[in-house]
């Protein structure tokens, strides 16, 4: 295997191969490396390219895994492996088997500029402002019933929505409807209308069953309740099942992901191997002091603990301001204080923030002190149109 030695947890992941195997990955553990040197190691073993499901969470993760792939095996070996998305998957799965839902060749993939439209249509039927659509959040609920694999109306009876239960299956079941009438689909439907072919045509599952025999999901914690669904549909008696992740990551339980289903995974699969990878690679011991002490107030998570590799670091402070621009002067000030006193540069700095808004107060200050900077993944805040 090319690159440094695998640690003994990492290697003990990589080894098992058959039935089910739960790696809880800490940040910074290692994780993509064991799962490209676990395939490389189902290859060597015979394993038919063909044969192995990897699924990553989003499309670029996905690209670093392929490349990562080909430089340890060669493009030829890797000729027939599934390496993608969830939705991606599904896509694949459609792309042969839509019409026994009674779809035509090709089908259409609504974004979400097509889908508001559709929504202001449906309004429009209804004698209602099409402006209502986006205060209502009618397209995000949609989303969030379909992800939750729930009846409409059992979901919206669950939750407190700003519109009625009535009002929202009716919009539901319409928009289905315009959906199936338009011979398209939309993001959600990837993952729901594979599982419903599958329910309704064990002969189609069967065949996928007996091509695809190992999967691998990457980001397992982010993993919502219909796709947990297609992959229990694809996996099968021999529950090849390997699934890499971390409960403390979770953070997209807003839209959808349900990180009860990682943490119950022993419970759906009682014989399954379990493997911590609790070695950091990544961050100095007082980094992971700290996050270790908070992340242990929260509630029903898994019990592990990050150690560092690496050095000690430098000590951490903390700063209690009164308002984000209080905050943001202070930080400003100890960056120029260390341009001017300790040789630093610019460039030797980053400031992270929680949402791209309050990256206003940070550049204001900035600014204010001449000192260069750049916003990464987005446009800076006095650069935008509307500012």
């Amino acid at each position: 295997m090319s690159g440094p030695r695998l640690n003994p947890h990492q290697a003990e992941a990589v080894q098992h191969i058959s039935g089910p195997l739960l790696i809880f990955a800490g940040a910074g553990s290692g994780k993509t490396r064991v799962i490209t040197h676990r395939i490389q190691h189902m290859l060597n073993k015979g394993i038919a390219s063909s044969c192995i499901v990897a699924v990553s969470f989003t499309n670029k993760s996905a690209r670093e895994m392929k490349h990562r792939l080909q430089k340890m095996v060669g493009s030829k070996a890797l000729r027939g492996m599934v390496l993608s998305t969830f939705h991606a998957l599904g896509n694949r799965i459609l792309q042969k088997e839509i019409r026994i839902l009674g779809y035509r060749e090709p089908f259409s993939i609504l974004d979400s500029d097509d889908g508001l439209q559709l929504y202001a249509s449906i309004y429009r039927d209804l004698k209602l402002d099409s402006d209502k659509v986006k205060e209502d959040g009618i397209p995000f609920l949609v989303s969030l019933c379909k992800n939750a694999n729930m009846d409409p109306q059992d979901w919206a009876n669950s939750r407190g929505l700003p519109v009625s239960a009535d009002f929202f299956c009716d919009v539901f079941d319409r928009y289905h409807v315009s959906l199936k009438s338009l011979n398209a689909v939309d993001f959600d439907d990837l993952i729901l209308l594979p599982s419903r072919i599958f329910k309704k045509h064990p002969e189609i599952l069967d065949k996928y069953r007996r091509r695809f025999r190992y999967f691998m999901i990457d980001e397992f914690q982010d993993t919502n309740p219909t796709q947990y669904e297609l992959l229990l549909s694809l996996v099968g008696e021999e529950k090849n099942l390997c699934v890499v992740g971390d409960d403390d990551q979770s953070i997209y339980g807003w839209r959808g992901a349900d990180v009860g289903i990682i943490q119950n995974f022993q419970h759906d699969f009682p014989q399954a191997k379990i493997v911590r990878l609790e070695h950091n690679y990544r961050s100095s011991s007082r980094i992971l002091e700290a996050a270790n002490g908070v992340i242990a107030n929260n509630s029903k998570r898994v019990q592990k603990k990050l150690r560092a590799t690496g050095e000690e670091g430098e000590q951490i402070s903390v700063i209690v301001a009164e308002d984000e621009e209080q905050e943001a002067m202070v930080v400003a000030s100890i960056i120029q204080n260390r341009i001017i006193h300790a040789a630093q540069n610019p460039g030797d700095f980053a400031i992270l923030y929680r949402t791209n808004f309050q990256s206003r107060a940070f550049e204001q200050e900035l600014r204010k002190l001449q000192i260069p900077h750049h916003v990464v993944g987005g446009y800076k805040f006095f650069d935008r149109k509307e500012v």
